[in-house]
């Protein structure tokens, strides 16, 4: 059996989930999903550390995956199996073995040596995997939304598919609170928007932009753009505002897992996307964490 941590924002569990979903067709096993991280957040995260993960909503439940959800008891049970002096020596036997796991971090993820393993506790992101495009039909199929849109939002939807619509995502939020990730990520410049925007202007006729923040105020006060534009309001849900960018005709995204799955998940057969060439500022972690398509644009996105 395998067992996926899922934790963060949507974007980081639809890259969870799709990682599971593709080894486990490709290993043909059972999956679960550890949402431990959702019910017990504060045991997990330091409120009061300023580079603890935001505390995030789950939001897997709103497509049509397969909600395979691992009993909170299961961990218990395996927690103190594993950490007693005596049941330890026994615990790979039956029927206490379904209580064993070995846990393997993304880093150390090595396909051949897992096979032989009996249940695998799977620990990261999985935002580099090949497995995602190997079975991308099965996770296109099942990241479809399962619930209605809003009266709102099916208003801009009906805007976006009648026009040459641009996905625009400026990220802020903990990108700029956590200290942590102010170190490791760039925010992405005004003028890498405007670049991406010109870009878009020279292959789309007539585009109009729909932006997508997590702060929509600032971005109102402090960008403008010479073509027509819509803002999207902060407080729709976010699914909701995911739907709204994956049917965008074309995409400028942040570095941001929200707006790379809305970009992968375009299906417009002649979508252009265009990504920051810079998601961390270390140039082996910046190659190695996120894979960016090769037929995306990718454009400089730090300030000299």
């Amino acid at each position: 059996m395998l067992i996926a941590r899922i934790t963060g924002g949507i974007g980081n569990q639809l890259f969870q989930y799709a990682f599971v979903r593709s080894l486990s067709k490709k290993l043909n096993q059972k999956f679960k999903l550890d949402l431990s991280w959702y019910r017990d957040y504060n045991k997990f995260e330091k409120t009061n550390d300023p580079n603890a993960a935001t505390k995030r909503e789950y939001l897997l439940d709103k497509f049509n995956i397969k909600e395979n959800l691992l009993n909170p008891v299961y961990l218990s049970i395996s927690y103190r199996l594993n950490n007693s002096p005596i049941l330890n020596k026994i615990i790979e036997y039956p029927p206490l073995r379904y209580f064993s796991y070995s846990i393997v971090a993304e880093s150390d993820f090595n396909i051949n040596k897992i096979q032989g393993l009996h249940n695998i506790y799977l620990t990261g992101f999985w935002q580099n995997s090949d497995l995602i495009e190997e079975f991308s039909g099965v996770i296109k199929e099942e990241f479809a939304l399962k619930n209605k849109l809003s009266e709102e939002s099916k208003i801009l939807l009906e805007k976006i598919e009648s026009t040459n619509s641009v996905a625009v995502h400026i990220r802020r939020g903990d990108l700029l609170s956590r200290p942590v990730a102010v170190a490791e990520q760039p925010s992405s410049s005004e003028q890498y928007y405007y670049n991406a925007i010109n870009k878009i202007k020279e292959k789309v006729e007539n585009p109009e932009i729909f932006i997508f923040s997590d702060d929509i105020n600032w971005v109102k006060n402090n960008h403008k753009f010479d073509i027509p534009t819509t803002y999207i309001d902060n407080e729709g849900p976010d699914f909701e505002h995911f739907k709204l960018m994956c049917n965008c005709k074309h995409q400028i995204i942040a570095n941001s897992t929200f707006s790379w799955w809305a970009a992968w998940l375009n299906n417009y057969q002649e979508k252009i996307v265009i990504s920051p060439k810079w998601w961390y500022r270390d140039p082996i972690k910046n190659e190695s964490i996120i894979r960016i398509p090769q037929n995306w644009i990718v454009l400089e996105n730090i300030e000299n």
